[in-house]
């Protein structure tokens, strides 16, 4: 999801969301195509930094993507992977 400066392409962001008994349990295998200097921000954004936690901790700890910070200097890849988690969310529910 490039920002409003189009500052990279776009690529696409896969990840696989577990749960059990209606828990987020754990978040991993979170790839990206594109760009290969991407997965440094997938990384960043995943897993954050000595000054920002990553969205997948926050995530975790919360249960849910409401109220999730993206992470300074990879924004997009934050977003990209609160929006996937979203999608997985959501394809749950409707199961």
């Amino acid at each position: 999801m490039p920002d409003e400066y189009e500052d990279f392409d776009a690529y696409d962001l896969t990840l696989t969301l577990i749960m059990e008994n209606d828990k987020i349990t754990e978040i991993r295998n979170i790839t990206g195509n594109g760009w290969p200097d991407n997965d440094t921000y997938i990384t960043r954004a995943a897993k954050g930094s000595s000054m920002y936690p990553g969205v997948v901790s926050q995530i975790l700890e919360k249960n849910s993507i409401e109220g999730v910070d993206t992470v300074t200097r990879a924004t997009c890849s934050s977003q990209s992977i609160i929006e996937a988690c979203r999608q997985a969310l959501e394809a749950a529910r409707r199961r």
